[in-house]
C-alpha cells in the first residue's frame, strides 16, 4: 500500500516512492516528499531550496535541474 506524500497535491493520493527530500521556502517553512512533488514545489517557488534525501546523493542535484527545465 501506497502512502499519500506529504508534498503532494490534494487530488493526488498515493506515492511509491520515499519522501525523505526536503523542501524550504524562503522563510524556512520545510515539508518532506518524494523528488517528483518536492520538484513541482521547487519550480512553483524559485526562492525555495531542496534537501535531497541521505539515502540519495544525487537527488538534490536532480531535483534542482528537473525543477530549472519546468
Amino acid at each position: 500500500m501506497s502512502k499519500r506524500c506529504p508534498a503532494a497535491e490534494i487530488d493526488n493520493d498515493s506515492c511509491t516512492e520515499p519522501h525523505d527530500n526536503l523542501f524550504l521556502d524562503a522563510d524556512n517553512a520545510g515539508i518532506y516528499g518524494c523528488e517528483n512533488h518536492i520538484t513541482k514545489l521547487l519550480a512553483d517557488h524559485p526562492r525555495g531550496r531542496v534537501v535531497g534525501s541521505p539515502r540519495d546523493p544525487g537527488s538534490g542535484v536532480r531535483i534542482f535541474k528537473a525543477a530549472r527545465r519546468r
